[in-house]
């Protein structure tokens, strides 16, 4: 057996990004709804991440940078090319909404085309790739992390702001974790920040998306307590305005 040094075994404690993708997806989990899952978890500060540059190696940590979840806030852009990278919204990293806040979680979306390295040849005068080498980085995330996912048991890294929790319908999970009676509010909540965070069709009313989720609830997860509209708009009234259509005032 080869001996494994300590750079070695450091760089196997983290995953690439298409590899995390890959892992989540082997959970039942399609791969948009991993992708955003990810992102959802590293800015709730569950999975730590680590940001490369344009010349980084992926075999290396080498110029990859311990990352904070206030970067992966307002817009992010990815590719799903080995070993996979990130485009970063700058402007919303500054703002720094708090961890947990619904605006912390960022709008995500996969582009298509390769990565590649901008052609600096000025005979060919030729337009500057979207996805061009400067703008994306490569990303890495932590294995311990990525194997305790989706955080419904045991020890998270940060209690106080979880992922939402994604639970099998076919299992029994009735009680949030706090002492009581079994209840299926963590369910709901995690269905509406879902919604939330894939900018789904607005709602007529709070009382339209409460009914929805409560028919959500009673259908995907038929063995678990239900939940009465009225009991979800009065647990989630703030959340419900976000998703709420704004009508215009009369003139």
């Amino acid at each position: 057996m080869r001996y494994v040094s300590k750079v070695e075994k450091e760089r196997q404690r983290w995953m690439t990004l298409v590899e995390a993708i890959n892992s989540i997806t082997s959970k039942e989990c399609d791969q948009r709804e991993a992708v955003n899952d990810l992102f959802r978890a590293i800015a709730d500060n569950n999975v730590k991440a680590r940001l490369g540059n344009w010349s980084s190696d992926p075999n290396s940590l080498d110029d990859f940078t311990k990352a904070s979840p206030y970067d992966f806030q307002g817009e992010i852009k990815v590719r799903l090319d080995a070993p996979g990278y990130v485009r970063l919204d700058s402007k919303a990293a500054k703002t720094k909404y708090p961890i947990g806040h619904i605006h912390s979680y960022a709008k995500v979306e996969i582009v298509d085309g390769p990565v590649v390295d901008i052609d600096f040849d000025i005979e060919k005068d030729g337009p500057i790739p979207d996805v061009n080498r400067s703008d994306y980085r490569p990303l890495l995330v932590s294995r311990d992390d990525i194997q305790k996912w989706p955080f419904v048991s045991g020890k998270e890294p940060d209690q106080s702001h979880s992922a939402p929790t994604q639970i099998p319908p076919d299992k029994t999970l009735s009680h949030s974790g706090a002492a009581g009676r079994p209840t299926s509010r963590h369910l709901v909540k995690g269905e509406l920040m879902r919604r939330l965070g894939l900018d789904e069709p607005l709602a007529d009313s709070k009382q339209a998306e409460a009914e929805s989720l409560s028919r959500w609830l009673e259908t995907k997860y038929e063995k678990q307590p239900p939940l009465k509209a009225k009991s979800i708009t009065n647990a989630f009234r703030s959340l419900l305005e976000q998703r709420v259509v704004k009508k215009n005032p009369p003139k």
